[in-house]
């Protein structure tokens, strides 16, 4: 925590023709990936103050002079964390979990190892990934190597409001879906407690009418 760092290599594969392959259709459905962090879902910057949540797992394009789509991998993540420092205690709080996602057709000198260190991505040079590099092209025995970086911010966002940003998703679907749930869910709830009061309620006056029945009988046959 509150460490910055920057192109840290995350795992290298390479693709084979099915996962290729499965990665396209992926991508061809805009899938997106999400994460969780202290219980926050990941959101990627619209257009300010909108969101989106999750990021894209690739993107598709097309050269110049050709007839088919090339397909390419967002397998670098810069992450911001927001985090409000507390006056009272040594310890912060996390308020906000962004991302950026690039495609990056990493490149590194030698043979590959746990020393390896990326042309594309250079933590000593401190230059961070633009889009300026090539992209990383997802197809049958492509080298992909993930990577990611992460900024810890200091806000003046408080822990009860650390929620606010996903009031701004650009995806209005989410919010609907959710109220309609949400309202459907309190309905349910408001009906079951009702049908049981009610429930209770007619016990008890069927009872009270059996009492009062059972008393004028009684009294019927004493004065007879």
């Amino acid at each position: 925590m509150r460490v910055n760092t920057m192109c840290n290599i995350v795992c290298r594969v390479t693709l084979g023709e099915k996962t290729a392959k499965e990665f396209k259709e992926k991508i061809n459905d805009e899938y997106r990936a999400n994460m969780l962090l202290d219980d926050l879902p990941l959101v990627v910057p619209d257009s300010p103050p909108l969101y989106q949540l999750g990021y894209f797992v690739g993107g598709k394009a097309r050269y110049a002079n050709t007839t088919d789509d090339k397909y390419f991998i967002n397998n670098h993540l810069s992450f911001v964390v927001s985090f409000h420092q507390n006056s009272e205690v040594p310890s912060g709080r996390i308020v906000g979990f962004n991302v950026k996602a690039f495609s990056v057709n990493h490149k590194y000198d030698g043979q590959w190892s746990h020393k390896t260190r990326l042309t594309t991505c250079d933590p000593r040079a401190k230059r961070l990934v633009d889009g300026s590099d090539p992209p990383q092209e997802v197809d049958d025995k492509k080298e992909i190597i993930f990577t990611y970086d992460v900024e810890f911010l200091e806000t003046d966002i408080k822990w009860p409001s650390r929620w606010d940003t996903y009031l701004f998703l650009a995806d209005d679907q989410i919010h609907w879906f959710s109220l309609v749930m949400i309202v459907l869910s309190m309905s349910g709830m408001v009906a079951m407690i009702m049908l049981r009061t009610l429930h209770g309620d007619i016990i008890d006056y069927d009872q009270l009418e059996t009492l009062e029945e059972a008393q004028e009988q009684t009294c019927e046959n004493l004065f007879k």
